[in-house]
């Protein structure tokens, strides 16, 4: 392996087997400690020297690194082996990587390299200080609805750049995959990942989502557009405005056959401080079929303006609400359906990568 000198910080390479062992520096004769492991900090994957781990998901792990080249930090996508070892995920990965990098759009994570070094397959991109959309409902419960319009208007900028430039349909929006950082800039991450996972399936009955954000068309394995990931878009609003989920149940199942069958929910009947225009809102983004929601992210920008031109003078009685983080997370595993008594549930469903380049 490669790695750093803790001292002078020169590249210096040791066997595997001397992982975890003290060798001398022959730059600077300074005793330095081998990494325990390929990806442990110092050690170096082409030209980026990993500083730490900033998360891990079902693609792989994202690790803080230091370019080299250009002397500054990104965000290290790098591949779990049971998808290096696919051939054809590869492919796609690569391609996708490559096209998702060709749009450079302010609420974007830009992408910067894509490649394989001694048997790793990583993804190079841009940086961003700062927390998920999750992280944040987390950690402070629901989030203004001011706030969340702000953060949700930024991501179907990006959506919409997306799809007028390249006709991409992202396929996994979800509150991990946006991030905000220290200044309040969202910036949308995976984009293009997801669309390589699902080519790579070989199940017709298998379908990339994830069951709380999952659009009707995609558990049915429907033609999709960028008003599917509008959908999802509306259930990520739903989570950041109420701390919930839109729908849940049991098991993924029961979550995904909401989504299908249930009555669309009212964010307002959990958070009675939000405005009924903002309710309609998330209520026209999570119509069940396609053609009754937003044509494109451009009107929902639209209606995101007027709703956060008017006064703030909506007051109503508060209901009895479900307290924040109530819905479980445990449900955003992988997942397979079963038929429903209409069989209208017809595909699997498979958690996608968590990502996270910080």
């Amino acid at each position: 392996m490669y790695f750093q000198c803790h001292s002078c910080e020169q590249l210096l390479m040791a066997d595997d087997a001397d992982a975890s062992q003290f060798i001398i520096c022959g730059h600077c004769d300074c005793v330095t400690k081998v990494p325990e492991h390929q990806f442990a900090p110092r050690t170096l994957i082409d030209e980026f020297v990993i500083k730490k781990a900033l998360g891990h998901g079902g693609m792989g792990t994202v690790y803080l690194a230091h370019q080299l080249s250009l002397d500054r930090m990104v965000a290290l996508k790098v591949l779990m082996s049971d998808f290096a070892r696919s051939s054809e995920f590869i492919r796609n990965f690569i391609r996708e990587a490559r096209i998702a990098a060709q749009i450079v759009h302010p609420n974007i994570v830009q992408s910067y390299k894509v490649g394989e070094w001694n048997g790793v397959y990583f993804f190079a991109m841009e940086y961003v200080n700062g927390r998920t959309l999750k992280e944040i409902v987390m950690q402070e419960g629901p989030v203004h609805w001011r706030k969340a319009l702000d953060i949700i208007r930024q991501t179907a900028s990006a959506l919409d750049a997306a799809w007028r430039e390249l006709q991409l349909v992202h396929r996994d929006i979800k509150p991990d995959n946006i991030l905000v950082d220290t200044r309040g800039v969202a910036k949308l991450a995976d984009l293009g990942l997801a669309m390589a996972a699902q080519e790579t399936i070989t199940d017709d009955d298998e379908v990339m989502g994830t069951p709380q954000f999952i659009s009707p068309e995609q558990i049915l394995g429907n033609a999709m557009d960028v008003r599917s990931d509008l959908y999802s878009l509306g259930a990520s609003l739903f989570y950041v405005l109420t701390a919930n989920f839109p729908y849940t149940g049991n098991d993924a199942r029961d979550i995904v056959t909401q989504h299908l069958q249930a009555p669309i929910p009212n964010p307002c009947n959990l958070v009675p401080e939000i405005p009924p225009t903002v309710g309609e809102i998330v209520m026209k983004l999570l119509a069940k079929r396609i053609e009754d929601r937003y044509e494109d992210p451009m009107e929902l920008m639209t209606a995101i303006d007027t709703a956060l031109a008017a006064p703030e003078t909506y007051t109503r009685t508060r209901n009895q609400t479900r307290t924040p983080g109530t819905a479980s997370f445990k449900t955003t595993r992988s997942i397979k359906t079963g038929k429903t008594k209409k069989k209208i549930i017809s595909k699997k469903l498979r958690t996608s990568t968590r990502h996270r380049p910080e």
